[in-house]
């Protein structure tokens, strides 16, 4: 038991060691990542508002995100909590009953591995939120 909890601590310093020596404020990195969750959230939130849309009209898509609020799928339309602006719906070229959800500045967002590095994609794919 002793071990255990000398362990924890251990961990727990290394950690916060870790974070206030990746040259920003841990704090802010950890409210950066709160925003990312939230984004990613917003992101499924719509992308379940599609698919109920598409199983009340089968094998059709909506048109755009506005009329899942006009058929009460959504209350409101998210937009990303980094920069304000709505997300980006797309529908597939081919394979019409597939389609993307994309945050309008994935690159805003801090990447999850470094508190410097940023994301190059954030999207909703057909029902997996990906990012990179």
């Amino acid at each position: 038991m002793r071990k255990l909890k000398l362990f924890l601590i251990l961990c727990t310093c290394l950690s916060v060691l870790l974070l206030s020596s990746c040259g920003g404020n841990s704090e802010e990195y950890l409210g950066e990542l709160e925003k990312l969750e939230e984004c990613k959230g917003n992101l499924r939130t719509i992308g379940n508002a599609v698919y109920s849309y598409k199983t009340s009209n089968p094998g059709q898509l909506p048109e755009s995100i506005e009329i899942l609020i006009e058929q009460k799928y959504l209350k409101i339309i998210p937009t990303c909590p980094i920069s304000g602006k709505k997300y980006i719906y797309e529908k597939h070229p081919v394979n019409k009953s597939k389609f993307k959800i994309k945050c309008p500045n994935p690159e805003l967002h801090v990447g999850t591995t470094d508190p410097k590095s940023k994301m190059k994609k954030l999207y909703y794919d057909t029902d997996t939120v990906k990012y990179e």
